[in-house]
């Protein structure tokens, strides 16, 4: 599937057995996800990783603590507030 961040179009690749629940590869546009995950983890993830790609387009510095609490804060705000992150995990 395909999203976008900051107006650059990025690749969303669900595969088995990553290693870890997500990865992005920042100069090559790529966020993977494991397909071991559960919807919740799925959407959790992929804010993660979105969180990944706009700490390094943005120069902003973030650590990767900094980037769990802003995803646990994300995804609770928007789950919590009634927004479907399921819409964007369906291939566009």
């Amino acid at each position: 599937m395909k999203i976008k961040i900051l107006g650059y179009e990025h690749t969303v690749e669900i595969k088995p057995q990553l290693g870890s629940a997500g990865r992005a590869w920042v100069g090559r546009q790529l966020i993977e996800l494991d397909s071991d995950l559960c919807e919740e983890q799925l959407d959790s993830t992929l804010i993660h990783e979105v969180l990944h790609q706009l700490n390094k387009h943005l120069a902003l510095g973030l650590d990767e603590i900094q980037i769990s609490g802003l995803e646990a804060g994300m995804y609770s705000f928007l789950k919590d507030n009634g927004v479907d992150l399921s819409v964007i995990m369906e291939d566009k």
